[in-house]
């Protein structure tokens, strides 16, 4: 192949459109997925209120002040 023709700067052209589109995919794939794990990780966190990990502490907070209601109905029943 002749580099010096219009033909092969044109292959040369192609080949490396062809990867700057396959990279731009790659990174925008892998954009995608990182702004997915940061709203997953987000729910892990405390945010006043609507993230899991707040709703994990209002159960848990409920779960002891039942404990400590049942652990008096028992003494209170001895």
């Amino acid at each position: 192949m002749d580099w010096n023709s219009a033909g092969g700067w044109a292959t040369v052209g192609a080949l490396v459109l062809e990867v700057v589109v396959v990279l731009w995919g790659v990174f925008r794939h892998f954009n995608k997925i990182e702004r997915r794990l940061d709203r997953i990780e987000a729910e892990y966190k405390p945010n006043h209120g609507t993230s899991m990990r707040d709703a994990v502490n209002r159960i848990e907070q409920k779960i002891a002040k039942l404990e400590g209601r049942f652990e008096q109905h028992v003494e209170e029943s001895e």
